[in-house]
């Protein structure tokens, strides 16, 4: 595993690692969806997260849990996998994978 430690450049790559590591870890209620925002209490939310989100990179308390893995994909260390966590997506966007239904192929 790199020792780097992954600084996102723009929002995009912060929303993907968020999506792909935060959104299913065990250590924030509030990303996971296992818990609505405002009923969170402060040991709800991931502390590398919430340190991410205020610290600039360059801040020795930027934390080093955000690196890559050994791909090179960026990755957390602490990430903790939530067994049967909630698929977050819009309710109104359409499955690219799901299957069209009989009535939905000859439209």
């Amino acid at each position: 595993m790199m020792t780097d430690k992954f600084i996102p450049p723009n929002t995009s790559e912060l929303e993907s690692i968020i999506s792909d590591c935060c959104s299913k870890c065990t250590n924030d209620r509030a990303a996971n969806g296992s818990k609505a925002i405002d009923e969170c209490n402060w040991d709800d939310f991931c502390p590398i997260l919430a340190s991410v989100l205020s610290n600039h990179e360059f801040k020795p308390t930027y934390p080093s849990e955000w690196t890559y893995d050994d791909a090179g994909n960026p990755w957390c260390t602490a990430f903790d996998p939530v067994e049967g966590a909630p698929i977050r997506r819009c309710p109104f966007t359409a499955d690219i994978f799901e299957e069209f239904s009989d009535r939905e192929k000859t439209a």
